[in-house]
């Protein structure tokens, strides 16, 4: 059993990563009011074309109002009175059968259940052989039903059958090491015949001791070549003098990314705004979501805990660095995967505040856009847990799975599994993974 990861850990789920590198350039048509169907008071929505691209402009409150999804509780895995122990849950994913598979990155692990709860397997294990990964960051479960383990050094894509038998391995960039320089993987996205990958390019720039970094969300084919990069940013690592800022050095695409079952892909590159750029499958641009959103400024606690957070992830560098934390959130929340592609083609957003000051008895609140772009409703979760480190998955239409202290493991991952001792960590914690079904 692991301990619980400090409360400066719960501050990683607001960090902020850097822009986007395509920035707005000039309006190029005239902005188009459009009526909400249904009454004249209905907030209106306004199109506007930039650069080509339809940008959706959205008011502060959905067309359809607020509405609280009531759930059933359906089976927990990990709680004391379990056989199984998890060690640092960090995915939760489906498959068309409704089967849950969960994501133990310590152990490098994959465990499969049953739509009743009932535990099927688990595939997966530890080494360098074929159907084995170390250090897992991520999984997927592919249309054809193969899971994907994702490993960031060597990045590439570990493949299994649904019997745990080895089923290919992805290599992405063809290696770990070309002349583009080392590939690392973050995380990976599917549906709809695609997949999408985040993920880190470096190698040595001209000056000593200087890294040139660049950070990308691409779609991939089989063979582990980029099929079409659809973001990226670029800052370097001065290890002569290194400050890691998290306004510099944090990409938001990396987990604030979704693919939907139409094969398009959703990501919010820009966490300063709220801004959710679409791409067909083909990689087009095809619109750019926006709402009216009031940020949220840090207090002096929330930022010491950033602050506190990073320095544990760099403690074991083998080099001196600094840290500077931004004074705002992340409009969305990223470190809880913010973004869900539903399959009624609705896209549901986790906004900062949708995990703050939250009435009794709701866990969140997301904000739901159709398939349109459109802002139509707030819809809140109500359940047991601590909005600030449990995530949130969505597992078919009519249920959702709750990971406790998924924030905590995500962090704790990122970190390298490095802690910061407080006097308010929880030893002896243990990871629970509850499923429930949406009754209404």
């Amino acid at each position: 059993m692991l301990p619980r990861v400090s409360e400066r850990y719960k501050a990683f789920c607001k960090t902020r990563p850097i822009s986007y590198r395509h920035r707005s350039g000039l309006v190029l048509g005239c902005l188009l009011a459009v009526s909400m169907a249904g009454s004249a008071s209905s907030p209106a929505v306004e199109i506007a074309t930039i650069d080509g691209v339809p940008h959706v402009k959205n008011s502060t409150k959905p067309r359809d109002g607020a509405r609280t999804l009531q759930l059933e509780e359906l089976w927990r895995a990990g709680s004391e009175d379990d056989k199984m122990i998890f060690g640092l849950v960090t995915k939760v994913a489906s498959d068309r059968e409704g089967n849950v598979y969960i994501l133990d990155a310590q152990l490098s692990q994959v465990h499969i259940y049953a739509p009743d709860g009932q535990f099927l397997r688990t595939v997966f294990r530890e080494g360098e052989g074929p159907g084995e990964v170390r250090d897992a960051r991520d999984m997927i479960v592919m249309d054809d039903g193969r899971i994907g383990a994702v490993t960031e050094f060597p990045g590439k894509v570990v493949f299994v059958d649904q019997q745990g038998d080895p089923a290919g391995v992805l290599e992405c960039g063809g290696g770990a090491r070309n002349e583009g320089g080392f590939w690392s993987l973050t995380a990976a996205f599917c549906g709809g015949g695609q997949l999408a990958i985040t993920g880190t390019i470096s190698q040595q720039s001209d000056t000593p001791g200087v890294n040139d970094r660049t950070d990308f969300l691409s779609l991939f084919g089989d063979d582990g070549q980029e099929r079409v990069r659809l973001a990226e940013h670029h800052c370097q690592y001065n290890f002569n003098d290194f400050i890691y800022d998290e306004g510099v050095h944090m990409p938001g695409f990396w987990w604030n990314t979704a693919v939907g079952p139409d094969g398009r892909i959703y990501a919010a590159p820009e966490l300063d705004g709220y801004a959710i750029h679409v791409w067909q499958p083909n990689g087009t641009l095809e619109r750019v979501i926006e709402r009216e959103y009031k940020r949220w400024k840090r207090t002096r606690e929330e930022h010491a805990q950033v602050v506190g957070m990073i320095e544990s992830a760099m403690s074991g560098v083998p080099f001196e660095s600094r840290v500077a934390a931004k004074e705002y959130e992340s409009d969305i929340v990223y470190i809880l995967r913010g973004l869900r592609a539903r399959q009624d083609g609705t896209l549901w957003v986790l906004p900062s505040r949708g995990i703050r000051e939250q009435p009794a008895g709701v866990l969140a609140t997301f904000d739901v856009f159709d398939g349109e772009g459109v802002f139509v409703e707030q819809v809140s979760v109500a359940c047991e847990g601590d909005s600030m480190l449990d995530g949130i998955f969505f597992v078919g239409q009519d249920r959702l799975v709750v990971v406790r202290g998924f924030a905590d493991a995500v962090a704790a991952q990122f970190g390298r599994g490095s802690r910061a001792g407080g006097e308010d960590e929880e030893e002896g914690a243990l990871m629970e993974v509850i499923c429930y079904r949406i009754q209404d």
